[in-house]
């Protein structure tokens, strides 16, 4: 087997092992023949191997950072009584076993596979900005899937992605983690299933699951907090209000580009026929920015929105609307909406 394919294999696990190492195996990589699994407890990842390997386990991270290390010729995996061997032309390695079963007990056996609704993915990563950060939220951590609605939302956020087909579905809630990696393989994803508790996606080389979150999730409520929108007023933003927006938010991504993608925040003030945006990172500096706004309403409001997200939500509405009844801004699309609780500037 060639190194830079085993290497490309293992690499498609990393997100499934545990660094913090408290479940050992959870750790691991299970060697089972054609494919190599990993599970941290929550994401499960089988990936495909191009050529048949022994049957074993080994501590994930440091067979990984070996492989990395390895010249790319022609690798041969040799499992001994206590420890397995990977020999190259000019290296020879030796890795101990694992006191643990060396055969994976995951389950990936699916009997059949559904197609994939075609914007489905694209209406996972789009929500997945607006799931609660807040580990003690329990369901609202996570995406749910509703018939043919994408939703989530935090205490002062609201997403809905409406499908174009209808997934079947009467209600499941995905955790973060398994669509962040999703929407890093959507191209290649190809089917998906149910089992249990579990939900699966096929790709072209690996398959990819995840225990399905627990809790009520309050559909109904979201659903019908859209009657906001209704008796709220448009803020005309014009092609060239929004290109220097979308220029502001690019460059309020280069202040917190040392922050986790989806832990940004930009501050948004509409006030006096203008748009102030505001950006911190304490760790780099601050940048603020101001914008004419002709169209901006008598009451001034703040709200707060993921620079990085806003971009994409240009791309998906075509609508910025303001209620000061319900202190709601909210970005309307055709498919997708996305709703903000507002504040007056001094108490933002």
């Amino acid at each position: 087997m060639k190194v830079a394919l085993l290497r490309e294999a293992t690499a498609r696990l990393l997100p499934a092992i545990d660094s913090k190492g408290i479940v050992k195996e959870f750790t691991y990589f299970y060697f089972n023949g054609d494919c190599v699994e990993a599970t941290n407890g929550s994401l499960l990842i089988r990936s495909f191997l191009s050529e048949k390997s022994p049957v074993f386990a080994v501590e994930a991270l440091t067979f990984y950072s070996l492989l990395k290390s390895l010249p790319d010729e022609d690798v041969e995996i040799i499992v001994n009584e206590k420890t397995v061997e990977l020999k190259t032309k000019t290296v020879k390695s030796e890795l101990t076993l694992p006191g643990t079963p060396a055969k994976s007990t995951i389950d990936f056996n699916i009997e059949a596979w559904g197609e994939v609704p075609g914007d489905l993915i694209h209406a996972l990563g789009m929500c997945r900005y607006t799931a609660c950060p807040d580990q003690t939220a329990g369901s609202l951590t996570g995406v749910r899937i509703e018939g043919d609605v994408v939703l989530s939302c935090d205490r002062w956020r609201i997403s809905i992605f409406n499908l174009a087909k209808a997934t079947g579905m009467s209600g499941a809630t995905l955790p973060v983690d398994l669509i962040d990696e999703l929407t890093r393989f959507a191209k290649t994803i190809n089917g998906w299933a149910i089992k249990g508790n579990t939900i699966y996606f096929r790709m072209e080389k690996a398959i990819m699951g995840a225990q399905l979150l627990g809790g009520d999730f309050p559909t109904v409520k979201l659903l019908d907090a859209i009657a906001m929108t209704e008796s709220s007023m448009e803020l005309k933003l014009s092609k060239d209000i929004k290109a220097k927006i979308a220029d502001a938010s690019a460059r309020q991504n280069i202040i917190q580009e040392k922050i986790m993608e989806y832990d940004r925040q930009s501050k948004f003030t509409f006030e006096n026929n203008k748009v102030i945006l505001f950006a911190l990172n304490e760790a780099v500096g601050k940048i603020e920015e101001e914008i004419a706004c002709p169209d901006s309403p008598k009451a001034a409001f703040t709200f707060y929105v993921n620079p990085v997200f806003l971009l994409k939500m240009f791309e998906e509405t075509d609508q910025l609307t303001y209620s000061a009844e319900h202190s709601v801004a909210s970005f309307l699309g055709p498919q997708f909406v996305h709703m903000v609780k507002t504040k007056a500037p001094a108490a933002a």
